[in-house]
Order: C-alpha cells, then structure tokens, then sequence
C-alpha cells in the first residue's frame, strides 16, 4: 500500500489486519490513521509508523500518546511531534529537553 488515500479505501477487514496494516505504515507511517483501533493501541505497530514518519504518532491511541517511552522515541526524531503527546508528558524533563533541542 503506497498511497495513503488508497489505505482509506481498505475494508474493515483489512483494516484489522496488523500485517496488511504494517507493511502500509512501513511505506508511510501516517496510514495508521486508517487502521482500526486496536491496531493504534499496538505498540509495535505504532512504533513502526513513527519510524517511518515521528509524526504517526498522533493517530495512535491516548494511551500510547501518554507512554513515555513511545513519546520520548517519536520526540528525539522530530521535536515537532510533541504537539501530538498527552499533555502530561509535557512536565517531564527529559522528553521536553529533547524537544526543546530540536530546530524548529
């Protein structure tokens, strides 16, 4: 799956699918948006769509939008990505100092 949009067209079914899923977020990690909500709750796979793009995160599920680690990895490839973590992570150190070293 190459095209983002065409991801949008997929059935239900294959939106349930993590390894339809994986390889289109391996091609573009923004597909996720598409996959089911289970799939967004997957660590694994979410991972792997912010490798292909950081800012995949914002389609992953609240949880994984308030794990630390998932945020702290999306953060130190783009900086930008942190307009898409739970705002509580917002008072962790760390993860703002990655951030904040980031060229905007």
């Amino acid at each position: 799956v190459h095209n983002r949009s065409a991801m949008q067209y997929a059935s239900e079914e294959l939106r349930s699918d993590r390894q339809f899923v994986t390889r289109a977020v391996i091609e573009n990690g923004n597909t996720l948006q598409f996959a089911c909500d289970k799939l967004k709750d997957d660590r694994e796979l979410v991972r792997t769509a912010i490798r292909s793009d950081p800012h995949a995160l914002q389609h992953a599920s609240a949880m994984l939008k308030a794990d630390r680690q998932i945020v702290l990895w999306a953060v130190e490839m783009d900086g930008t990505t942190l307009t898409h973590a739970d705002c509580q992570l917002l008072a962790d150190r760390e993860i703002m100092t990655e951030a904040v070293s980031y060229d905007w």
